[in-house]
């Protein structure tokens, strides 16, 4: 499915705007995020001695405090539910199934592990107090408490259930068979956000969704080039890119849904495209013989 990743998902962002009415499939999203979360935390190797690096610090500087408040400002001229969207995906944690690119790609995996366990163990805070601090909440709609709640129980049920099951070695070989199809969760994932916002986006002018899709493609490009021009060496660097560029998206995609309405999951939904579009780049730049 790796293979044929791309073309499966634009066929499924087709069918999405096709066939509307995801929204009736909400009350199983969070069972397939909470799969697809345990899965990824449980194929990737978490060392205690690996979270003391400083560009978890510069992470922490670029992803949860320069790049928010600049995205906010220069995001004003679009309706608030994509301002949001695109806020929610530039804050968002690294994607748990970056460390894969990062293998690929001769990348730090102590650096893209460690980034990725503690920016999405901190999530439920970084979601909540930076969308309180930039938007008004009341306005829309949300509980802050129900934010953090919910978060931390989409983040720790999986990441604790996965910590339990590493130590069962009887599951060990069923659990990595069945992990090679997680894919098809996300593609599911995918297939409600754009059904859900389907007939809202049917009556959105082509210019805004152009600037959406457009300031989505800036923000990524940005990501990436800071993750490559801010690491120490070559490792870090490749690291830090995908750390940066790669988001999880399905969390992004959940919280839109849940908390803020479809049209604030479109960005991430878009995102998704082209950060795997940039990691089609970097595969093809770092592993030419």
């Amino acid at each position: 499915m790796k293979r044929f990743f791309l073309p499966i998902l634009f066929t499924i962002i087709l069918l999405g705007i096709l066939f509307p009415g995801g929204e009736a499939l909400k009350p199983i999203l969070p069972i397939l995020l909470g799969t697809l979360l345990f899965f990824n935390f449980y194929n990737i190797d978490i060392r205690g001695k690996h979270f003391f690096r400083q560009e978890i610090v510069i992470y922490f500087v670029i992803v949860l405090g320069i790049l928010p408040a600049l995205v906010v400002m220069t995001t004003k001229f679009l309706p608030s539910p994509f301002q949001l969207g695109i806020f929610l995906t530039t804050i968002s944690p690294a994607a748990v199934s970056g460390s894969i690119v990062v293998g690929m790609i001769g990348g730090s995996l102590e650096l893209s592990i460690a980034n990725t366990v503690i920016f999405n163990l901190l999530s439920p805070l970084s979601y909540t107090i930076l969308t309180k601090l930039y938007f008004d909440t009341t306005e829309l709609n949300v509980s802050s408490a129900q934010i953090i709640v919910n978060l931390v129980l989409m983040i720790g049920i999986p990441f604790g259930a996965s910590l339990i099951c590493k130590r069962l070695s009887s599951l060990s070989r069923p659990l990595r068979i069945l992990s090679s199809y997680i894919n098809i969760l996300f593609v599911l994932i995918v297939f409600m956000a754009i059904s859900s916002s389907s007939k809202q986006l049917r009556t959105i002018p082509i210019r805004e969704l152009g600037s959406v899709i457009g300031m989505t493609v800036l923000i990524v490009a940005i990501f990436y080039t800071l993750g490559l021009l801010l690491g120490k060496d070559d490792r870090t660097k490749r690291a830090l890119a995908v750390n940066m560029g790669q988001k999880n998206n399905s969390l992004c995609i959940w919280l839109a849904l849940s908390s803020f309405g479809p049209l604030a999951a479109i960005p991430a939904t878009v995102y998704i495209i082209i950060q795997h579009i940039f990691n089609s780049l970097l595969i093809f730049l770092f592993t030419r013989r």
